[in-house]
């Protein structure tokens, strides 16, 4: 994969994820882990190879079927202007009241919203401005647990947030995406989520870490 100035960011990279499998790639910035997590979601194109999920090249699924089977958290936190209640029923349009209390409770953002006055319908301002960055992290992933994709590509998952409520993310996040295909990425595993095999990403090349 050929990138911006014509730098080479991946180069014959190949690897097999079973179904239900988790796989963790680590690496240095730069090194190429947001371009493994664009590719699979077709943001970008490979300069040659195939992608496939479940047998189907990638770039054969109509785009609307690839992202009701696809969640990806990406680095940055993408909030839209509107009520908490709002941002996560993007997420499941249909999700009960009881249903979104879970995912937030799961985030640990429960509490805070429970002590606002208008509750789920707190208005979060222009891409989340009203809340800190770690309740917007939060958010962003309460969003993504109302999903029911069949691949899940978390990069820097736990950005912003300090380590009691990352670990008890994980412990939520790690039974949920229980069955689910799964590419944690991140600079070191101690930031991340567990996972069945964990691989370092350097010079354009996985290698088993």
């Amino acid at each position: 994969l050929t990138r911006g100035a014509g730098d080479t960011v991946l180069r014959g990279l190949s690897l097999d994820v079973a179904a239900g499998e988790c796989i963790g790639i680590i690496g240095r910035s730069g090194v190429g882990k947001s371009s493994i997590a664009a590719l699979l979601s077709q943001q970008i194109n490979a300069d040659s190879g195939t992608i496939k999920l479940n047998d189907q090249a990638i770039d054969a699924i109509p785009e609307a079927n690839l992202y009701q089977r696809l969640a990806y958290l990406t680095q940055q936190t993408d909030l839209f202007s509107s009520s908490i209640a709002g941002n996560l029923r993007i997420a499941k349009r249909d999700a009960t009241s009881e249903q979104i209390w879970q995912a937030l409770q799961a985030v640990a953002l429960d509490e805070f919203v429970a002590g606002c006055e208008q509750g789920l319908d707190t208005w979060i301002g222009e891409s989340g401005t009203e809340l800190s960055a770690g309740q917007a992290r939060r958010l962003a992933l309460a969003r993504m647990l109302l999903r029911d994709p069949d691949l899940v590509i978390l990069d820097e998952p736990f950005a912003g947030l300090d380590d009691d409520t990352a670990a008890h993310i994980a412990d939520h996040l790690t039974a949920w995406r229980r069955g689910r295909t799964t590419i944690l990425l991140g600079h070191d595993r101690e930031a991340l989520p567990d996972a069945d095999r964990w691989f370092t990403l350097r010079n354009g090349r996985l290698a088993l870490d």
